[in-house]
C-alpha cells in the first residue's frame, strides 16, 4: 500500500512571486512509494522507477531509453493559497530536480506522467469537459485531448 511522501523543495509561486522555504507546507506529496518519507533533490530510493510512476499516475508518454523521468504534481502556495504545478525529475533512482512549472503545452509535452488533479485544470480550460469520464479509469486518449486543449489555449 502506498504511503504519503512529501516532496520538499523551494518553489517560486507564479501567482504571488514568493519562494517557499523548505519547511513551508506546500502540500506537494506523492503516494507512489510504499514507505512514508521525504523526497528532495539528491534523494535516492530504489522505488524511484518508471514502472512505479506509471502505476501511480496517468501516463502522458513513455520515457526514451536513458531519459530522466519527469512527472507533474500539484502544490499549494502557503502564502497566497494558489494551486500550482511542480515537475519532479529523477534518474538512476535519484531525484535530480524539483521545480515549479507552468501547466502549458511545453511542460506537459516534456513530461511522462501527470497528477490526476489535471482533471480540474482541464475542466476549467475546456469549459466543463471531463478529462476522465470514469474517474476510476485513465482513458488512453487523455494525453491527446489534454495537449489539444493546451494548443487551443496557447
Amino acid at each position: 500500500m502506498a504511503a504519503m511522501t512529501y516532496i520538499i523543495a523551494p518553489l517560486l509561486c507564479p501567482v504571488c512571486g514568493r519562494t517557499t522555504a523548505e519547511d513551508d507546507p506546500t502540500e506537494l506529496v506523492t503516494r507512489m512509494l510504499s514507505a512514508p518519507g521525504e523526497l528532495r533533490v539528491g534523494t535516492r530510493d530504489d522505488e524511484l522507477s518508471w514502472p512505479v510512476v506509471a502505476a501511480s499516475y496517468p501516463v502522458l508518454r513513455e520515457p526514451e531509453e536513458d531519459e530522466p523521468v519527469r512527472f507533474l504534481e500539484t502544490w499549494t502556495c502557503p502564502y497566497c493559497g494558489s494551486t500550482n504545478w511542480a515537475r519532479i525529475t529523477f534518474a538512476d533512482y535519484t531525484v535530480t530536480a524539483i521545480e515549479a512549472v507552468p501547466l502549458d503545452l511545453e511542460t506537459v509535452s516534456g513530461a511522462h506522467a501527470i497528477s490526476p488533479d489535471v482533471a480540474k485544470f482541464y475542466w476549467d480550460l475546456t469549459g466543463g469537459e471531463l478529462l476522465f469520464p470514469d474517474p476510476n479509469v485513465w482513458q488512453p486518449d487523455f494525453a491527446e485531448r489534454l495537449l489539444a486543449a493546451l494548443r487551443k489555449d496557447a
